[in-house]
């Protein structure tokens, strides 16, 4: 009779990333930092899902929103005026 055993195992994030063909991770890195691929794409490429590739992105300081200086502001400025909202 076969029989069924269980392996928990404790992986870091190098762990992780030594699964991934590294330049495929490499061109889909590159190709989030410089805007020419959407986050679901990045995932979908890498077969990873959308939570991982936010902590991949994390860890090589790629972010995830790209707002030129004061554009954060200014957007903050007219959902105020927008919704009434006084400070």
């Amino acid at each position: 009779m076969q029989r069924n055993k269980h392996v928990t195992l404790d992986l870091t994030d190098n762990d992780i990333e030594n699964g991934f063909d590294h330049e495929k991770l490499d061109g889909v890195l590159s190709d989030l930092r410089n805007r020419k691929i959407t986050l679901s794409k990045g995932a979908e490429t890498l077969n990873i899902p959308l939570q991982d590739l936010l902590e991949l992105m994390d860890k090589y300081q790629i972010p995830v929103l790209d707002y030129e200086p004061g554009a954060l502001k200014r957007d903050l400025e007219t959902l105020k005026k927008a919704f009434k909202i006084s400070e």
